[in-house]
């Protein structure tokens, strides 16, 4: 049965003085002031301080209203017998002020402890799976006294307590000072770290009793926003409730200790979990992480966040795209007004003009009728808006025709509006993904969701609201009409293309990574979007595996590595670094887990394509430039900049073959320094980012590896590695080479393709012909799976070591 003495107090005078109603305007407010600091200086010698729990299983109590718990936990917190006599003795000498000033610090404190305590049992409960609910305090909410006595028989059965504990007739502990409670413990119950929720306490009467509700006021880089804060849950959930993004790459799991915030006002003690993260000096400074932090008071708070705004996220250019038969098309008829009677009927005649059958929506036959009924010369034309051999609406001048191509990406959505009259891109919209407050990666979200329709049905609703976004601002930036919005094409990972799907992913994280189909999807707007705001067609690329998706395919189209009668590669490397060989005969394809290391996840200093990230870098004799997005002030590091760095770093010796960071550059936080920002805070690199990047570039190298000789060709063999994404855009194919990601027989081999998912979708609107090419793509993709692939587990090992320069 754990015992604890080990308690951090830090006693808050302004509840303190509130609780015996002492304000600025008291007569007695200087002099309780006075009295105040000299008990501060002393308390800690009338303190001895103790707290201890002990576990009871669901067979060995029998109380009714606890029997729906799996076990009991059994707490009991005291400051000992010293502080209660020298309150006492303040009493009996008619101290009145001083008694209860120093009742109520020492109420304060216990308060503290039992805090503290609920953090320790937390932890403990959190590690073997269990959740925790509010405290039972004997004579609170109707929960009977005579529970201490049950509290007290369970405590010393496991243990002997360091001072003699006692119960009152009346059920009082002695020493006075101490406090007994329960929490009950289950599996089934929600982690909650709300130890005493005042809301629901029947004790109204109580000084130290706090609002459910508090305010938390939060500087960001360029405003002040003041927000509701509900006690119980973490000022992340809060943060990201009010719309201020806050870099999560964990999904709040107090593991990447990126959601670095920093306490401006008002006492936020420490978790275990920011002691990992944070040095001592930090601590002391206010920095915490978000995830951890559980207030109780009002704080005022420092984060630096990034908006939409300041994220790179990589679209296309506004060029005329070639027409090719688009999924939509208007084609124009000489409307022979005279000739139709010969006909059975209009359609018939139209039929007969373009020369196949066609179907026709209702919506058609609807504006047909007013057209025959405005008696139509044989100088008119009508227009014939059609997909797929349906007639969708007929006109009698030509009208737009709209598209928009869409890359649902894990953190950002690129999305364009073509004309597919003229193959225009008119305009691109690109916005952060809102599901990123449930963790960067998509294992994460999918732990998130598991066995909860709600959560799927949450995780669909987030990206459902974010494509309607980006739809809406091409609608209102260009002044367009959206009934003229005709086709969708989406692409994106697997994961993402099922929760927009509102389906149930589970089982692409575990063995043996089954997806629900690899199908060109068609449906109407309405299917996908749950409301008519549009009348489109929405078209999804189709996935090849779990972890090869329509943003894979997508590139492979774009690309015409399908149609090569030489060898070619394509990679993306993201979380996810998906790869495919092939030519015209056959394709190969896998994907590893490169992890966030490449976008700026677990590096220390690492951050996304944001403004201000350090993109760039440079050592010349030990000089070092750098280059940041949009050339502002540095925030951080990204993944070509962290690239960068550590093959000028090899270069220089600075990083041996293994990885080793030479101390003798580093400062006393063993980090390689490269610049500040702009609070001073050193940026740079450690002994962990490095391990980190040795990571990610040995799984993509090692899956290479694989895929090559699964293809039995050798690098030299290789026509062409084309690079997918905003981190191969970017990338400096040198650096890369230097530190091993990609071979030096390809340096000259490679061409960056940009987005080739977003491209991909542009060329299935222009083109129908596409679906069937991707249908023939699919089958010729040879999924690998690398995870129980012992050359991968081998060539991973091999390719650890950074090659010699």
């Amino acid at each position: 049965m754990p015992m604890f003495t080990d308690f951090k107090i830090n006693l808050r005078k302004q509840n303190i003085l509130k609780a015996i109603d002492c304000y600025e305007n008291s007569p007695a407010y200087d002099m309780t002031l006075d009295m105040y600091s000299d008990f501060e200086n002393k308390i800690n010698d009338w303190i001895d301080p103790v707290g201890v729990y002990t576990i009871i299983n669901k067979n060995d109590y029998s109380i009714p209203v606890l029997k729906c718990y799996s076990s009991l936990i059994c707490c009991f917190v005291t400051l000992g017998e010293k502080i209660s006599n020298i309150v006492n003795n303040h009493f009996s000498n008619g101290e009145y002020l001083e008694a209860m000033l120093l009742d109520a610090m020492s109420d304060d404190i216990l308060f503290q402890l039992s805090s503290q305590l609920f953090n320790k049992i937390y932890i403990d409960t959190s590690n073997n799976g269990l959740g925790l609910s509010t405290r039972y305090s004997p004579g609170d909410n109707n929960f009977s006294m005579e529970y201490q006595s049950f509290i007290l028989e369970n405590i010393k059965k496991k243990e002997t307590l360091p001072l003699d504990v006692s119960l009152s007739e009346s059920y009082m502990f002695t020493p006075l000072k101490s406090l007994g409670f329960i929490y009950g413990a289950d599996k089934n119950i929600k982690k909650n770290k709300l130890d005493h929720d005042c809301s629901r306490c029947n004790n109204t009467n109580c000084k130290f009793r706090t609002s459910n509700v508090l305010n938390i006021e939060v500087h960001t880089n360029n405003e002040i926003k003041n927000i509701k804060y509900t006690l119980g849950n973490n000022i992340m959930n809060s943060l990201l409730k009010n719309n201020i993004l806050i870099s999560n790459p964990c999904g709040g799991n107090g593991i990447c200790g990126k959601c670095k915030i920093k306490v401006l006002n008002g006492t936020l003690p420490p978790s275990n979990i920011d002691k990992k993260f944070f040095s001592n000096k930090e601590i002391d400074e206010g920095y915490r992480l978000a995830c951890e932090a559980y207030p109780t008071e009002n704080l005022t708070i420092s984060i630096r966040n990034n908006s939409s705004n300041d994220f790179k996220i990589l679209t296309s250019d506004n060029v005329k795209l070639e027409v090719n038969n688009p999924i939509t098309q208007e084609i124009c008829l000489s409307f022979d007004y005279d000739s139709i009677n010969k006909y059975k009927s209009t359609v018939h005649y139209i039929e007969n003009e373009i020369g196949r059958k066609l179907k026709f929506s209702i919506n058609s036959y609807s504006s047909l009728s007013k057209l025959l009924d405005e008696q139509l010369t044989t100088s008119n034309n009508i227009y014939l808006k059609i997909r797929n051999n349906t007639v969708l609406d007929i006109y009698k001048k030509q009208t737009p025709l709209y598209g928009i191509a869409i890359d649902i990406g894990s953190t950002t959505l690129a999305l364009s509006l073509l004309n597919m009259h003229t193959g225009e891109v008119i305009d691109n919209y690109s916005l952060l993904n809102s599901q990123r407050q449930f963790g960067y990666d998509v294992i994460t979200r999918i732990q998130y969701t598991m066995n909860s329709d709600s959560k799927v049905c949450e995780m669909k609703n987030l990206i459902v609201n974010d494509l309607k976004k980006g739809i809406n601002a091409l609608i209102q930036n260009n002044k367009i009409t959206k009934e003229y919005i005709y086709d969708i094409v989406l692409s994106g990972n697997t994961t993402m293309i099922q929760f927009l799907l509102g389906l149930h992913s589970k089982s692409l994280s575990i063995s043996p990574f089954i997806m629900i189909t690899h199908q060109v999807m068609h449906y109407s707007y309405s299917e996908v979007f749950n409301d008519n705001w549009l009348s489109a067609h929405i078209h999804i690329m189709p996935c090849a595996a779990a972890y090869v998706g329509g943003d894979i395919t997508s590139g492979i189209l774009y690309s015409k590595l399908y149609n090569s009668e030489k060898i070619q590669l394509l990679i993306d490397i993201g979380t996810n670094g998906e790869m495919v060989i092939g030519n015209k005969d056959k394709i190969f394809c896998a994907a590893t887990a490169a992890g966030p290391a490449f976008e700026g996840g677990k590096i220390e200093d690492g951050i996304g394509s944001v403004k201000g990230a350090i993109s760039e870098v440079h050592i010349y004799d030990k000089s070092i430039s750098l280059k940041t997005i949009e050339d502002a002030p540095p925030c951080g590091i990204c993944g070509t900049g962290i690239v960068d760095l550590i093959s000028e770093l090899c270069k220089e010796n600075i990083i041996d073959k293994t990885g080793f960071l030479q101390y003798n550059y580093t400062n006393e936080e063993s980090k390689y320094v490269i610049t500040e920002n702009d609070t001073g805070e050193n940026i740079g690199i450690t002994q962990k980012d490095i391990r980190e990047i040795q990571l990610a570039k040995s799984a993509v190298r090692a899956g290479l590896e694989v895929l090559i000789k699964n293809f039995n060709c050798t690098y030299k063999d290789i026509d062409k590695l084309y690079i997918a994404g905003g981190f191969g855009n970017n990338l400096h194919i040198d650096s890369a080479v230097n530190i091993g990601l990609f071979p030096k027989e390809l340096r000259n081999k490679v061409t960056p393709i940009g987005n080739s998912s977003l491209e991909g979708c542009k060329e299935f609107l222009l083109n129908s012909n596409c679906r069937k090419t991707l249908c023939e793509i699919i089958k010729k993709c040879n999924y690998i799976e690398l995870s129980n692939n012992p050359d991968f587990n081998e060539l991973f090992i091999e390719n650890m070591i950074f090659p010699t320069l």
